[in-house]
């Protein structure tokens, strides 16, 4: 979209140092988000469950965001597409859509027809 590359990261060995500085970064002044430190967010971002047919996160310069693939309630791969977590710094808003649009098409690419974000409370 804007020339930025978009790199997929396998989530046990990202940089997470730079994916909290920019989650951090993000969630400066909004209400009840909190920031966090290495640790917890490493934790939560290679949280696997059983839901998940796969799971990545797709990294540019100034953001990222962590997408997965669900499994419908039969456990086959594919059911929907999920973003599960954006962030990126405001002043690059045609980065943070091409981070949207290159998250449906992984998704694509990894058998979800359909893509949802935030979806549960």
């Amino acid at each position: 979209m804007n020339g930025t590359p978009m790199n997929s990261v396998d989530i046990d060995n990202c940089d997470c140092a730079a994916l909290v500085k920019h989650y951090n970064d993000s969630i400066t002044d909004v209400v009840h988000c909190h920031p966090t430190d290495e640790e917890k967010f490493h934790a939560e971002l290679g949280r696997k469950t059983d839901s998940y047919a796969a799971q990545t996160l797709i990294a540019t310069e100034h953001g990222f965001a962590h997408v997965a693939v669900t499994q419908d309630k039969h456990r086959r791969p594919g059911s929907r597409g999920a973003l599960r977590f954006m962030a990126f710094s405001p002043k690059h808003y045609r980065e943070g859509y091409a981070l949207v649009r290159a998250s449906e098409t992984w998704a694509r690419e990894h058998g979800a027809p359909r893509m949802g974000a935030f979806y549960r409370d």
